[in-house]
């Protein structure tokens, strides 16, 4: 296998065959698209989410997750994967994902070459007609800027959790049948929020439709445009008191964060838009922001996520902080803005609903021809 040593050298991997399978499949998959000797950032996610994968031994739920998502999508039905699956780099190169959690880049399908953007918040927002310098080939832009560690770096006992179609499961329950797995559990979610569910070797199946804010009639293209566009209408018919500007697809994903969330007092946030005009993508909007606030204010991945934690839950800062490099700091608002916070969002969950959503509706997965048109 092309590749296989840059990892293998390191003592890596473990002498199982599932785990061998995965590890190897992983690689050809990350060749396909960056190539046999990767960016070096892009190599170290990898390497990083595939410690976590060892430490959680979920080598034989990443390969079932494959096969699953592998058959839905031969027979085009929609899914999402909800909570922490979402984040992981490694399960966007086995096809299980849609969002590729890699900051907002470039890259040639040709040479394989990368090129970082910092200053975009998605890569959906970066130029669509770049070429790359080596060979002229139209790059493409990816990356949404979603960091692993924010959601999968304290996890032991890990899940994945899928959204399907309500109608979709007698046949998908009989598909898992055919697939050799019998081992499962079904039962209804609850009394209050009825739905069908399905569980086996870590894997839940919900089959419901996530709530989306969007009048459904009127979601009927992929292009960013449209998306942008609702989002503004949207906002200017149901949050007239907040002086919303929404320009990018960032702005859109970050004002449905807004939404999602809970505060014990709105007045910082109207002050911040109204006031300070602050872009949707400039807020603390979902969790992921605040734990790259925390990262980029000088604590170590672990303190983040604790801290991180804390605070989307309402459970407030610790008492020995923020430090005072943060009190003096230009975004110091946020120490401010965290004390009314009762509950943030995942920014994965609320990407992969928005384009379930669209898919169910629609028949059509928005993602290729967000990324690429």
């Amino acid at each position: 296998m092309k590749g296989q040593a840059r990892f293998f050298d390191d003592g890596l991997i473990l002498d199982s065959t599932i785990n061998y399978n995965l590890f190897k499949l992983i690689n050809e998959k990350l060749d396909k698209m960056y190539g046999e000797n990767p960016d070096p950032e892009i190599e170290k996610r990898v390497r990083d989410e595939w410690v976590w994968i060892q430490q959680t031994e979920t080598y034989f739920t990443l390969l079932l997750l494959c096969d699953l998502t592998e058959n839905l999508a031969d027979f085009d039905i929609p899914y999402s994967i909800r909570c922490s699956g979402n984040a992981s780099f490694i399960l966007y190169l086995l096809g299980i994902t849609n969002i590729n959690p890699l900051p907002p880049h470039y890259y040639c399908p040709n040479c394989h070459s990368v090129i970082w953007n910092c200053n975009a918040k998605s890569g959906i927002d970066l130029e669509k007609e770049k070429r790359c310098e080596k060979d002229g080939t139209i790059m493409r832009a990816d990356g949404f800027n979603i960091p692993w560690q924010a959601h999968l770096l304290h996890k032991q006992n890990h899940y994945f959790y899928l959204s399907l179609p309500p109608n979709m499961y007698e046949e998908i329950l009989d598909g898992l049948h055919e697939m050799g797995i019998n081992n499962v559990n079904t039962h209804i979610n609850s009394p209050t929020n009825k739905y069908r569910v399905i569980e086996t070797n870590n894997i839940i199946l919900h089959f419901n439709l996530p709530e989306l804010c969007f009048d459904p009639p009127t979601i009927n293209s992929s292009d960013t445009e449209t998306l942008i566009e609702l989002a503004r209408q949207y906002a200017f018919k149901t949050t007239p008191d907040l002086n919303i500007h929404i320009k990018t697809f960032a702005d859109v994903i970050s004002y449905l964060g807004i939404l999602r969330s809970d505060y014990t007092n709105d007045e910082k946030l109207k002050a911040l838009i109204n006031t300070f005009h602050y872009k949707p993508s400039e807020l603390i909007a979902c969790r992921e922001d605040l734990y790259q606030y925390y990262v980029d204010h000088g604590c170590t991945e672990r303190m983040a996520f604790k801290l991180m934690s804390n605070v989307r839950k309402g459970k407030n800062f610790l008492n020995n902080f923020p430090s005072q490099e943060m009190r003096t700091a230009k975004d110091k608002w946020v120490i401010s803005f965290c004390e009314d916070v009762r509950y943030l969002p995942s920014k994965t969950d609320i990407i992969e609903d928005l384009f379930f959503n669209i898919a169910c509706r629609t028949n059509v997965s928005p993602f290729e021809s967000l990324i690429t048109n």
